[in-house]
Formats: structure tokens, sequence, C-alpha cells
């Protein structure tokens, strides 16, 4: 089987295991996208001499590897472009993409770059399969994702589940876990108890139902800190020792007392928010850090989350509000700054929304969700925190805890009534279901890690990281053989 192997860092000893794991059972490694560090490919291309290595940030910026630097690809034609379509919508909004300050023209282009080299790399090496670290948001990987689904090809990645370092395998990221959904099937009718999950679930759930479990998870706590304290004066230092170098200083100082003095998005923000009213009949809406792969492309549509907001409240009840918070981190690493994603008159917006409450930004979690009828989100935390509470959570994306019992998928005005029709008229989440779908979460998800964060609170041994992924990878294969 020829495999792609995308976004895996080359220059990780523990990944190189992972692949030649993979080629010792039979498997060819024809294409590896990964680190940046060049000087770290030679001696890869003499454990893996017949794989085309490519650097992450060359992919990225449509350059392409050294074995086809040469190679005249055919350009993609009006029809593959226009199968395509929902893909370039998404891919305006990724992460990385959304950042290149470059015109929209210009991103076109490189989006027709993507299209051109990456069907040609396919038709040239023909991949059976292609095996992604995470669900593609960044660019050239979602853009490879989109073609191999078109086409037919196998794809694999990890979605992560936000408990300790586990993650579930799934093919498409808007399909979930197959594995998962068949575990709950065959467990629907058991009454799994708190003592039968394990311990890192059981710490989870508890940490939730107790109210001792840090709101911010890890990743964001990361970002939390890298703009914060002394991580923050660091920051600052460089950008002033780079202004005062280039001359730009006095620039810089002039616009941020623009800011500081005149209108931002903080300032927006305070004079349209209030404070809630807990004795009324509320759902609270939590809002996501932008840009991040939660809202694109998990959110689908939903990027937009004001289009949210406009579902929901044409959706509610008479007598039922909605309270909107944002994200906690979602100023820390813009500052005073408005962006493509929290833009001027983005927090009036909402607001405009009929019966839609900007809250303050330090109104608790913990509350919101206690007091709430149900709690609304794209694919966000929230929303799992909310069924383990026992509370309905409506996701408009694809979230990794979809299949939960309590959480309903909606997409419009309809869709969403009837669920808010069935949570006024008495829905309950019985608390054994929740155990249950905790117990096929434990059985069917890999402790496994592809980020520092992740990695830093797995307990894992280096051998059996190794070993989790292979296994799980390798067990998919033969299962697709079996299938085929």
């Amino acid at each position: 089987m020829n495999i792609f192997i995308i976004k895996w860092d080359y220059n990780n000893n523990n990944f190189l295991r992972v692949a030649k794991k993979i080629e010792s059972d039979g498997h060819q490694i024809a294409y590896w996208v990964g680190a940046s560090q060049e000087d770290a490919v030679p001696s890869n291309r003499r454990i893996f001499p017949q794989t085309v290595f490519h650097n992450i940030f060359e992919a990225h910026f449509g350059k392409p590897a050294l074995e086809f630097k040469d190679t005249d690809f055919a350009p993609p034609g009006e029809k593959i472009i226009k199968n395509l379509f929902e893909a370039e919508s998404i891919l305006s909004t990724l992460k990385q993409f959304e950042k290149l300050k470059i015109s929209v023209f210009e991103k076109k282009n490189l989006y027709h770059n993507y299209l051109q080299y990456w069907l040609g790399v396919i038709e040239k090496l023909k991949p059976d399969l292609i095996i992604f670290a995470i669900s593609p948001h960044t660019g050239f990987d979602f853009v490879l994702f989109s073609i191999a689904k078109l086409l037919g090809i196998k794809t694999i990645m990890f979605d992560y589940t936000g408990i300790a370092d586990r993650h579930l395998l799934i093919n498409d990221y808007t399909e979930g876990s197959r594995r998962l959904k068949k575990e709950l099937e065959n467990n629907k009718n058991k009454n799994f108890l708190l003592d039968n999950l394990s311990r890192d679930i059981r710490e989870y759930y508890d940490g939730q139902i107790n109210q001792t479990q840090d709101p911010i998870t890890r990743d964001f706590k990361a970002l939390k800190n890298q703009y914060s304290g002394l991580n923050l004066l660091a920051v600052k230092v460089k950008i002033i020792a780079k202004s005062a170098s280039d001359l730009s200083i006095f620039k810089k100082i002039y616009f941020y007392l623009l800011k500081f003095f005149g209108d931002n998005i903080k300032k927006e923000h305070a004079r349209v928010q209030q404070r809630p009213d807990f004795n009324k009949k509320f759902i609270y809406v939590a809002l996501h850090y932008q840009p991040e792969c939660a809202t694109s492309p998990l959110g689908g549509i939903f990027v937009d989350q004001i289009l949210m907001i406009k579902i929901l409240s044409q959706a509610l009840p008479d007598d039922w509000l909605l309270y909107v918070k944002e994200h906690p981190v979602q100023w820390l690493s813009q500052g005073l700054n408005y962006t493509d994603f929290r833009y001027p008159g983005f927090y009036k917006a909402i607001t405009a929304i009929k019966k839609v409450i900007l809250v303050p930004q330090e109104t608790p979690a913990v509350e919101l969700i206690n007091k709430s009828q149900a709690v609304a989100t794209v694919t966000g935390t929230a929303g799992r925190e909310a069924v383990l509470r026992q509370k309905p959570a409506l996701i408009f994306g694809y979230a990794s805890y979809r299949d939960c019992v309590g959480v309903f998928k909606v997409s419009d005005v309809t869709s969403c009534q009837e669920v808010l029709q069935k949570i006024d008229s008495g829905f309950f989440i019985n608390q054994g279901d929740v155990l249950n779908y905790l117990a096929s979460l434990d059985k069917t998800s890999i402790h496994t890690y592809f980020e520092k964060a992740t990695e830093v609170i797995s307990g894992l041994s280096p051998e059996e990281h190794v070993d989790n992924l292979a296994s799980a990878i390798l067990a998919e294969i033969e299962q697709n053989k079996n299938v085929a």
C-alpha cells in the first residue's frame, strides 16, 4: 500500500519509528510532509530511500518538494474546481491560510497551485492511503484532504477528545469515529458505573461534575501563558527591539496610542455588554477563539458565529434569551487590535440580534452552564462540559463528542426549533447514558499525542506512544483491506 504522511514531524524519532513499523508491515511511505529543518532530511532519506520529503512551510507557500521542482503538472480545469467549491470557501478561513499577507487573487492563485501540484503528485505516486496527524486545517493539507475525498482515496486522522491524551482515529472529520458509533450501539442497553471507567476518564468526569476541572483547555492554557507574565514581557521587548532597529518604533507608538485612547475591541465589548439575569430562561452561547481548527474547518459555514446566533435567536421560545460569552483567550494574542474574525462592529452586531445579551468576560462559565436550559456552541468544550452535567448541548459543527447522549446537531432554524421544543418539554439526560458514552469512548480511544501540550500531560513512554500509534494505524489498514 502506497501511503502519504502529512504534517508529522520527520525530525521526531518517535514518528520515524512509527513510519518504520508501517513499512515493516509491507507498506511504502511514498510522500512525507514534515518539519522545517532541512538538515534532518538527508539522514531520513537513508532510512526511507524511496520517500519524497517535503518541507511543511514550502508546502504551505505552494513550493514543490525537491523531487518535483522541475515537473510540469497539468493545471486544474473547470470541472475539478467546481467540484471543490466548498473546499475553496473553507480554505479562505483556515488558520494559517487566512493570515497570509497577500491579496484575494494571489490567494486564489495559490489555491489553484495547490490543486495543480497535489493532483499531479497523486497521479504520479498513486497513494492508497493518506495519514494526517489531526484534522487538516492550515491550507495545503485541507486541499489535499478534499482532493482525496473527491477521488475516493482513504484518509486517516486523529481527533483529540479533550480528555488526557486520548484521541479517536477517524477517516473524515465530518463523519466522526466509526468505531465509537459501533461501540455505542453495542453498549446502549448496558449500565456502566463510574468505577468501570479508566482512571483518566473517571478523573475528568469527577472534575466536571464537582467543578474542579479547569474550564480552559490545556492548549489554550499554553496560549494564555504565552501572552502573560514574563512571556508577554519577552514578546514586547522583542517587538520594541525590532521596531527600534528598523526605525518603525515611532509609527507603532503612534498607532498604539490611537487604539488605546480611541476605539478598540475591548471598549466596543464593554459598551454593549450586560450582566446576565439568572432568573430568566436562557441558552448559554460559548464563542470560539478564532482563527482555529475548531471553527474552520470543523464548523463549516458556522465559522461565522453570528450566523449561529441568528439561527438560535430565531428558534428561541418566546420567554428565553441567549447569553453570549467571548472566549477567555480571544484578546490575548491580538491585544487591542481588531481582526478579520473580530472586526469593528462585531460585538455591536451580536447585541443587535433580538433576545441576545453579550455577558461580561468575567462571568463564570460554570455558572452559565449550570443555570442555563442548554448550551450552544460550534464544536467547543462547553458543549461536552454541559452534557456531563446533564445539560443538553446544541452543536453547529463537527464536535468530537457529537455522539454523546444529549448532544444535538443543528444546522438551521427548523432543526433548532425542534430541539428547543424537545428541551422545553422536559428532555432529560440520564447519567447512566453519559457513563455508557464514556465507557465506549474509553474502549475506542487511543492514548497518543501529536502536539507538545498533549505530550506533556501524557504518561506514555516513547515506546508505548510508538506502539499505540502504529498499532492503531495498522489495525485500520487491515480492517479496510478486509472490507475491500
